[in-house]
């Protein structure tokens, strides 16, 4: 095992030696021409559906159905109004108080 030498003000130079100066560029490792064999890249895209002969691209399918979802979602808050008001449903709200009895009690 060599020691470390001392350098000129007598002190032992125990920090690692610089390997950047011994390192090269080297070369690129892939030719973008023979990538993955040569098969050409192609741009990924978004799932299609199919029916019939035609086909539907997602911003088709989320274009009618974003707007469907929002109707859909307002018309079943207008039906559970509604339904809040019948006598029947205002009947289990008062029989119901909304605790279990594994509830202590407040």
């Amino acid at each position: 095992m060599s020691e470390a030498s001392p350098n000129k003000d007598a002190k032992i130079d125990t920090s690692p030696p610089s390997y950047a100066a011994q390192l090269t560029k080297g070369i690129d490792f892939y030719d973008p021409h023979e990538f993955a064999g040569g098969i050409p890249q192609v741009m990924a895209t978004l799932p299609q559906i199919r029916i019939g002969k035609r086909r539907f691209t997602t911003a088709q399918i989320l274009t009618v159905l974003v707007p469907l979802g929002f109707i859909a979602g307002l018309c079943m808050v207008a039906v559970a109004q509604q339904l809040r008001t019948y006598p029947e449903v205002q009947g289990v709200h008062s029989k119901v108080s909304g605790h279990g009895e594994f509830l202590a009690p407040y």
